[in-house]
C-alpha cells in the first residue's frame, strides 16, 4: 500500500468541525487560520474548491477499498479512524446538500469494506 494513501487517511481522522481539507498536493492537509489571512481566502486564491476536494477523498477511498491490501490490519484501523473525520467534514459543508450526500456515500462505502 501507498503510504502517502495512509497519511492521508490519517489526516482526514484529524479533521475537526467546521475545518477545510486542502487535498490539492500529494499529502492532505488540514488548513491553518493565518494571523492576517482567513482560510476562505486562500482556498479562493489557490483556486480549492469543496467539489475538487470530495473528488479526491473519493478517489483515496475507492483507491485503498480497491487495493489488495485492504484488509490488512494498519489499513482496516486507518478506514475506520477516518470515518470520524469524514462526519467532522460533513459538519463542515452542512449548508451544501450534494457535498454532504458524498460523505455520506463515502462513509457508507467504508463501513461496507471494513471487516467487523
Amino acid at each position: 500500500m501507498d503510504k502517502n494513501k495512509i497519511i492521508n487517511m490519517k489526516v482526514i481522522s484529524k479533521l475537526q468541525p467546521h475545518v477545510r481539507l486542502d487535498t490539492s498536493g500529494t499529502l492532505f492537509k488540514i488548513y491553518q487560520p493565518g494571523p492576517y489571512v482567513p482560510v476562505w481566502f486562500s482556498r479562493w486564491y489557490a483556486r480549492h474548491n469543496r467539489s475538487q476536494d470530495i473528488a479526491r477523498v473519493t478517489n483515496l477511498y475507492q483507491e485503498v477499498i480497491d487495493s489488495e491490501d485492504v484488509h490488512e490490519k494498519q489499513i482496516q484501523k486507518c478506514l475506520r479512524e477516518s470515518v470520524v473525520g469524514l462526519a467532522n467534514l460533513k459538519t463542515t459543508y452542512e449548508e451544501d446538500v450534494t457535498c454532504t450526500s458524498s460523505i455520506e456515500y463515502i462513509i457508507e462505502f467504508i463501513n461496507s469494506s471494513v471487516d467487523e
